[in-house]
């Protein structure tokens, strides 16, 4: 009998802790989205064996140092299957119980991660997330104003907001036009944005275009401080390259927020699927 290989992507799911199951095992609800796994989804959870740990740490392992039902986890590197539900090879806690306040998953984003503050350092400390979620075709100015303040009143929360407006056309140009935004903007203020912010041309290759163009809302936080945690930050940037300031490059996350007092920390931004998304993209490709 020949042996199944093993998968050859793997996904990172953000989860809500439900019940609490028999030999390390829990019932979560999915609050991602990826093959066989959908949003919303009530499945078995567990950390798969392996013999080189020296301790388990699965669901049995967290709960003894906190975890609770309604805490939010992080499932690496898991795969879905048929029988055991969600198997991952590793877990992280994202907040241990709701009492420990609001924890918010943005899927269906794109995360750039700013470069090192220093050339010698391998530290990372802020990240710009794009909702690619909310992105919305446009190709007037007024449906770029309408859809600006709903979507700035709603990043405006999680960071310092932004939009971009971006597109690929048939011959294969590629337009990204940033539009800034004064922090606590009111809707005049971000209408004065967006008006002066997208010039005639741009306006006019706007209106023309088949499809229109993608507004996108964005927003910049600050990366979750936890030494363990922002580890893999580190490994992350260095492992992916994400071009420089002035022309970022993404790849597709969950971004997982923790609201700490009046403000939100990015508590995890991995790669939606590996390897698949480790290479990092323009934002345009990644909105298809």
């Amino acid at each position: 009998m020949g042996s199944q290989a093993a998968p050859t992507t793997t996904y990172n799911i953000v989860a809500k802790l439900v019940s609490w199951g028999q030999d390390g095992v829990a019932i979560v609800q999915v609050l991602t989205d990826v093959p066989g796994a959908p949003f919303g989804a009530e499945m078995q959870a567990r950390v798969a064996e392996d013999r080189r740990r020296l301790k388990m740490k699965d669901f049995a392992f967290w709960k003894t140092k906190g975890l609770r039902v309604t805490g939010a986890v992080l499932l690496r590197w898991a795969v879905i299957d048929p029988e055991l539900g969600i198997v991952c090879k590793e877990m992280d806690v994202m907040r241990r119980t709701q009492k420990e306040g609001p924890c918010i998953v943005k899927p269906h984003s794109a995360v750039y991660i700013h470069a090192p503050e220093t050339p010698t350092s391998l530290t990372v400390r802020h990240a710009t997330i794009a909702v690619l979620g909310d992105a919305k075709r446009v190709k007037t100015i007024d449906e770029c104003v309408a859809f600006a303040k709903r979507m700035i009143e709603d990043t405006s929360i999680l960071g310092k907001a932004s939009l971009l407006l971006t597109v690929a056309d048939r011959s294969g140009r590629i337009e990204e036009l940033p539009i800034n935004v004064p922090e606590k903007a009111d809707g005049e203020a971000v209408e004065k944005a967006v008006r002066g912010g997208i010039d005639p041309e741009s306006a006019r290759l706007m209106a023309k275009s088949s499809q229109g163009w993608w507004l996108v809302p964005m927003f910049d936080a600050e990366l979750e401080t936890d030494q363990y945690i922002q580890g893999k930050h580190n490994a992350q940037y260095a492992k992916i390259s994400y071009g420089p300031v002035d022309e970022p490059m993404w790849t597709r996350t969950n971004a997982v927020l923790r609201g700490e007092f009046s403000d939100f920390i990015l508590a995890d931004v991995s790669p939606t699927a590996e390897p698949q998304d480790i290479e990092p993209r323009l934002l345009v490709d990644l909105l298809g």
